[in-house]
Parts: structure tokens; C-alpha cells; sequence
């Protein structure tokens, strides 16, 4: 059996291939890496509830379940920024993921 790579095979059906692997965002210091990176994810589990909530804006239920969710994840990425030294936060905020 021979294996092609994901590339090949978006070639093949004619289609563009994006890599979706995160590329973690680098801290100034290093010490606060691992805190940069739980905050990162947090944002952007939010943005993803954001966008399924920006989706469902028509239905009550799915939007109240996502609005909740937003609320949720927001406040655990605001939970981790308190952590961080300001020029860290500024960092963040600056990205592309803000």
C-alpha cells in the first residue's frame, strides 16, 4: 500500500491544502511560556465558540449554548492574563489571535 501525504492528495482533488498545525506563540521571557501558551489555547477556544455563536444568531437555544460557552472560556483566558507581566498581555493582545 503506498501512503502519499495530505499535499498530494489536496493536488490530486484539486484543492488547496492548509496547514492547520498551531504555531505557538513565542513569549519574551521564557519563563512565562507555559502561560502564554494556556492563554492561547483559551483564546482560541473562544474564538471558535465565537464564530459557531456568530453562526447560530437565529436560534435562541444554540445561541444562549454558545453565548455561555464564550462567557466560559473568556474568563478562563482573562484568568491566565492576570498572571502574565503587562509587556506579555501586550504581546497577546497585538496577535493575530486577539
Amino acid at each position: 500500500m503506498k501512503t502519499i501525504t495530505l499535499n498530494e492528495l489536496g493536488n490530486k482533488l484539486g484543492i488547496e491544502v492548509v496547514n492547520l498545525t498551531p504555531v505557538p506563540m513565542k513569549a519574551i521571557n521564557s519563563k512565562h511560556q507555559t502561560t502564554v501558551n494556556r492563554a492561547c489555547a483559551w483564546l482560541k477556544k473562544y474564538n471558535a465558540s465565537n464564530d459557531l455563536r456568530d453562526e447560530h444568531y437565529c436560534d435562541d437555544k444554540l445561541y444562549a449554548k454558545y453565548d455561555k460557552l464564550c462567557d466560559k472560556q473568556f474568563n478562563q483566558f482573562l484568568g491566565w492574563m492576570e498572571i502574565l507581566p503587562k509587556r506579555e498581555q501586550q504581546a497577546i493582545y497585538k496577535s493575530d489571535l486577539y
